[in-house]
């Protein structure tokens, strides 16, 4: 309780807002038509595991086949429509409303986030209130983690209660903070202005 009371004094004087981040920071969002007219009842779900963001591109290739590929990679194999959730890669999955009906070269995306952006003109400190195990988090100057890597830490080397000063400017007036784990998650405080 102490060392909670000394952190929020010392953000206080330095000017930090405090997030917290207790869990991973992964996301998948909605479908997206991104060409054609046709169906259009792609659906995404799934647990999104890994580290940098990723956007998956759908590609219809007859009434009940679609070939996907991530990022600017090459497209897969056609695969067949089952109408059940289907696994691209990294946890992210497309689910079909319907097994066939689907109008050739329609395109659709999906994007996955790894972490989550923060509009911020600086990375003041960072807070270890838990280290909790196997965890690993990054932050990155800009919205996404293409941007310039500013601090990676993991439970290894962190310890309960340290504060980690960093004043870093940010060119790109936000933080992308990514924060992933296999077992324990940790408790940690990052404080922005």
């Amino acid at each position: 309780m102490e060392n909670s009371v000394q952190q929020l004094l010392m953000r206080a004087l330095i000017g930090a807002t405090p997030r917290r981040f207790n869990d991973v920071t992964v996301s998948i969002d909605a479908v997206v038509r991104l060409l054609g007219t046709g169906l259009g009842d792609l659906t995404s779900s799934g647990i999104f595991n890994d580290t940098v963001d990723h956007l998956y591109t759908i590609k219809i290739t007859a009434a009940d086949k679609f070939q996907w590929k991530k990022d600017n990679g090459s497209y897969s194999m056609d695969v067949t429509i089952t109408g059940s959730a289907q696994t691209l890669s990294e946890g992210v999955e497309v689910t079909f409303g319907h097994t066939t009906g689907y109008t050739i070269n329609d395109e659709f995306t999906i994007q996955a986030h790894a972490g989550v952006a923060i509009p911020a003109k600086s990375l003041v400190n960072i807070d270890i209130n838990n280290v909790g195990s196997e965890n690993v988090l990054q932050i990155y100057n800009g919205t996404g983690t293409d941007g310039e890597l500013l601090y990676e830490g993991s439970t290894g080397m962190w310890e309960n209660g340290e504060n980690i000063l960093r004043k870093y400017t940010l060119s790109s007036q936000s933080l992308y903070v990514v924060m992933y784990n296999t077992d324990t998650p940790a408790d940690v405080i990052v404080g922005y202005n």
